[in-house]
């Protein structure tokens, strides 16, 4: 015997989402309000780089982008984006730029990425991102670069430690009031660290142990008074550059600091401050 299903309901399952798009020879651009459950977006013809930029667009369903397997870079800044579900982006098989930046995001959860596991470069930037759960970012095994930049984290996320091959890595402008002992202890390929613009008032020995490829390591604009050196250089084997300004150095231990760095070759930035009183251009207190 034939089932019937409703018309109503067979439609539930087979629509696609349709947009609005123009290509230009290298991007496709589409203007869309708003993601449907159960509408995986459709597209006749797509480029590798595809962009939903500027609509007003609050959560992405899981199996969103499903029929666009041949996406490689996929630009969904510049909207209203609060909600990602696990399965997010599945599908996107060969996915190698994920960008999301200038949303407003507060939690990333697992499963969000599953299946992205070819993708290189992850913006989160410019959201309003306070939790990221622990698996969230376990099926990134390829991901090279990570931006969290301008966002409200108040401590380093333990979720990093599943990134074994990234190798920037961006918290600048968060709230971030202290680096824990072992933060990245399992990024073993990390070159840039960036933890500019937070609320750091110490850095506990061993914080950067495991960082053996790190080159450089920001540290402007924050709060320090204080800083282990040759706890930072024994554990950073291949740091060469580290930026200090801005802090709330003593002048006498800022001078200590920068002998003990630049006695090992490594580089202390000079600062631009305009102080009267200053330690290599960076200003300190007498």
């Amino acid at each position: 015997m034939q089932v019937r299903l409703p018309f109503a309901l067979l439609l539930c399952f087979i629509v696609p989402s349709f947009q609005r798009c123009t290509s230009t020879i290298a991007t496709t651009q589409c203007d869309s309000a708003s993601f449907s459950r159960g509408h995986p977006v459709s597209l006749g013809s797509y480029k590798n780089l595809l962009q939903f930029k500027g609509t007003n667009i609050e959560e992405i369903p899981a199996g969103t982008f499903r029929l666009l397997p041949e996406v490689t870079t996929l630009y969904l800044s510049f909207n209203a984006i609060k909600k990602l579900e696990p399965g997010s982006f599945e599908g996107l098989r060969k996915l190698n730029q994920l960008i999301l930046n200038h949303n407003s995001l507060e939690s990333i959860s697992n499963g969000v990425f599953r299946g992205c596991d070819n993708l290189k470069v992850l913006d989160l930037g410019a959201n309003k991102i306070k939790v990221i759960e622990r698996n969230a970012f376990t099926e990134l095994i390829n991901l090279e670069e990570i931006v969290l930049s301008f966002n409200q984290l108040e401590s380093v996320p333990g979720s990093l430690g599943a990134l074994v091959a990234v190798k920037k890595i961006d918290l600048s402008n968060n709230k971030i009031k202290f680096v824990a002992s072992n933060a990245f202890a399992k990024l073993n390929s990390l070159e840039v660290l960036t933890l500019e613009s937070n609320k750091i008032r110490y850095v506990q020995d061993d914080a950067f142990k495991g960082l053996n490829k790190v080159e450089e390591i920001n540290l402007k604009d924050n709060y320090l008074s204080n800083l282990n050196a040759a706890n930072l250089i024994n554990n950073l084997k291949s740091l060469k550059t580290i930026k200090l300004s801005v802090n709330d150095f003593v002048c006498k231990t800022l001078t200590a600091i920068i002998e003990e760095f630049e006695a090992r070759n490594i580089k202390v930035t000079h600062g631009v401050s305009r102080s009267n009183v200053t330690v290599n251009g960076i200003a300190c207190k007498l």
